[in-house]
């Protein structure tokens, strides 16, 4: 074979690697979050979903944050339709499969093969990484397509009852009677001690936040004494002798 040939062979070669590299398909879990004590289903996304007629996955978490039981997943957009199996003998462990039992390969595309069915384990601020530890992709005749694998993180957030504080701490959302706020800090405590974002009533010059009142413009404001004009901040009272604001009142 002439030197020519050989190099026509290797070129060729390598563009038929370059082409199955450029085009191989990217598995991929994104990052996701859900409230403590939830669930969640967290896809596995595919790009470039050409000729995948099966899948199997291994892929580890933190149980101590998250639990994806052994349930059979949910099929995802890209595999409606599909058989989809789960097996988890390992604690922190899943593998989950599916096929197309007609054989008929996916066109293209991106989108989700499933999606995994978790519940939160862990406290509010923890985090688990979402690994593969095994992938496989085949075509219909049950050859290997070439693709790649991104693991993702999970984060654990505040429950529905909760606010973060000023540490970005999850805290139930309480009033503090002596200072009118919150331990969500963007809320203030109301008339029944619950924490309300502060609104100001122009009718009654109150506001939401006990603390507080309404000012000329119906903001709320802590409720202060210009001495200089004997105004306060809310415009519904007056200086009183101490320089305090108090609802005017006639002593007959």
């Amino acid at each position: 074979m002439s030197k020519k040939v050989i190099l026509l062979v290797v070129c060729f070669m390598i563009f038929l690697w370059s082409q199955a590299s450029a085009f191989a398909a990217v598995v991929s879990i994104p990052d996701t979050n859900a409230d403590a004590g939830g669930t969640v289903q967290i896809p596995i996304n595919v790009d470039n979903a050409t000729g995948i007629a099966g899948f199997q996955f291994t892929i580890t978490f933190n149980p101590s944050v998250l639990n994806c039981n052994s349930l059979t997943p949910i099929a995802g957009d890209l595999t409606a339709g599909w058989f989809i199996s789960s097996n988890r003998t390992i604690s922190g462990q899943i593998t989950v499969g599916g096929f197309e039992p007609n054989a008929n390969a996916l066109t293209g595309g991106s989108g989700s093969l499933l999606k995994l069915r978790c519940s939160v384990t862990g406290n509010p601020g923890n985090s688990a990484l979402l690994n593969f530890t095994s992938s496989k992709l085949s075509d219909s005749g049950g050859n290997t397509i070439t693709h790649t694998t991104t693991p993702g993180t999970f984060t654990v957030g505040c429950s529905t009852d909760q606010q973060c504080n000023d540490g970005d701490l999850c805290t139930v959302d309480s009033c503090n009677l002596s200072t009118g706020l919150c331990s969500n800090t963007a809320k203030s405590c109301d008339d029944g001690d619950a924490c309300t974002t502060d609104s100001c009533d122009s009718g009654s010059g109150q506001c939401s936040n006990i603390a507080k009142t309404c000012d000329d413009a119906n903001a709320c404001t802590t409720d202060t004494c210009n001495p200089g004009n004997g105004l306060c901040s809310n415009a519904a009272k007056t200086c009183d002798d101490a320089n305090a604001c108090t609802t005017d009142t006639c002593d007959s």
